[in-house]
């Protein structure tokens, strides 16, 4: 199993040494999954890994110099989404996972911290998927979504404050997919609605993140 990677727009493929780990590849019991690239740090790149078995162990992988050194750390759990977030100076991948989210701090150290999710202490939920954004005000937004149909929760921080996860609604919806898209300083993001078998499914909303 082998990462590429291509700097032409896709005209040419390469495959992606591991520079740094024991083996330079990624081990064959694992099994590849997310990329996830961001473009604010240049050209920054992670994927995660899963292991296969009673394990649900999962590896994280990440770059911060465009793949040509790269670090891996080891979960004890399933994760479903990973996306990268923060400035430039501080980034952080963001982990969506059986746990609820994590995060690892690349420039800081390779441990994965769990984030709390709600002021009271309440356990974090299990998480489907992540999104990041930010703007110019310097507001950063955080996005998930549960595994057990109970909504969107939203989390905006900046330099001044830096509050828990609030509801945004969705609720009995079983949403695994979330994108960003961007219009200048405007976040939009959409929501991807999940169906079984022949169910009539409800397509995709937007909203602005703001």
């Amino acid at each position: 199993k082998s990462l590429f990677s291509s700097f032409n727009d896709g005209m040419g493929w390469e495959n992606v040494k591991l520079l740094g780990l024991d083996n330079e590849s990624i081990p064959a019991e694992e099994t590849p999954k997310k990329v996830s690239v961001c473009n604010h740090l240049e050209g920054t790149f992670g994927f995660f890994s899963v292991m296969p078995g009673e394990t649900s162990k999962s590896a994280v992988y990440y770059t911060l110099d465009n793949g040509d050194h790269w670090q891996r750390t080891e979960l004890n759990f399933n994760i479903r989404d990973i996306v990268w977030g923060g400035k430039k100076s501080s980034p952080e991948l963001l982990l969506a996972t059986d746990k609820g989210l994590y995060r690892i701090l690349p420039k800081q150290n390779n441990i994965p911290e769990e984030i709390e999710f709600f002021a009271d202490s309440t356990p974090s939920p299990a998480l489907y998927s992540v999104e990041y954004a930010s703007d110019k005000k310097g507001n950063q937004y955080i996005v998930t979504s549960t595994q057990r149909k109970e909504g969107l929760f939203l989390l905006i921080k900046n330099e001044s404050i830096t509050s828990h996860f609030v509801s945004i609604g969705f609720q009995g919806m079983d949403i695994r997919t979330l994108s960003i898209e961007k219009d200048g300083d405007r976040n939009f993001l959409w929501i991807g609605t999940t169906v079984l078998g022949t169910e009539k499914g409800t397509g995709c909303y937007r909203i602005e993140l703001r």
